[in-house]
């Protein structure tokens, strides 16, 4: 399985003799590559990068193996939370086991990144991996026309990170035999 782990995108556009890079809207889960333990709870953030301008509402669809991850909870980002009091924000987290749908709208002005949109809270079920998977995706200039950003999903690996102890007392007596 190819896995696409990027911190920022770049463009990069051909003139005849030169090359620019411009950086790429995105809206990413970070970190990318999370590794838990079951029973653990933790967090990741829905993150917009710096080229995403002029957001005045999203709707997302992120979702999840529901039978190694459940949702806690969905707490609304710093970057919405940082703008003027008209701000509208639902979330979804309950309807479906296996996604999270979040709405949100920045009512009279619009928001630029970077920034957090949400963060996520889990608790890891069972022993596995889990895509945290962009299944729908739409930002909103104030004019609402669609604002083109690239999803880059993550990943959740729960496993016993700490070593578990096979040895038997019979074992540790025959190393003093």
């Amino acid at each position: 399985m190819n896995r696409l782990c990027v911190a920022s995108a770049v463009l990069v556009l051909g003139v005849v003799g030169t090359v620019e890079a411009l950086a790429a809207p995105l809206i990413s889960i970070e970190p990318v590559t999370k590794f838990v333990e079951p029973g653990d709870l933790f967090a990741l953030d829905v993150r917009i990068n710096d080229e995403v301008l002029g957001v005045t509402g999203y709707d997302l669809i992120i979702d999840f193996d529901e039978t190694l991850i459940e949702v806690v909870n969905v707490i609304e980002g710093a970057l919405p939370a940082g703008s003027p009091p008209t701000y509208f924000w639902w979330t979804d987290e309950g309807t479906t086991s296996d996604a999270i749908v979040i709405n949100g709208a920045v009512l009279g002005h619009s928001v630029d990144g970077p920034g957090t949109l949400a963060e996520l809270r889990f608790r890891a079920l069972a022993l596995g991996v889990t895509p945290i998977h962009f299944e729908s995706v739409d930002l909103r200039h104030l004019d609402n026309t669609p604002i083109a950003v690239t999803p880059i999903d993550g990943e959740v690996t729960i496993e016993w990170v700490t070593p578990v102890e096979r040895s038997t007392w019979s074992r540790v007596k025959a190393l003093f035999r």
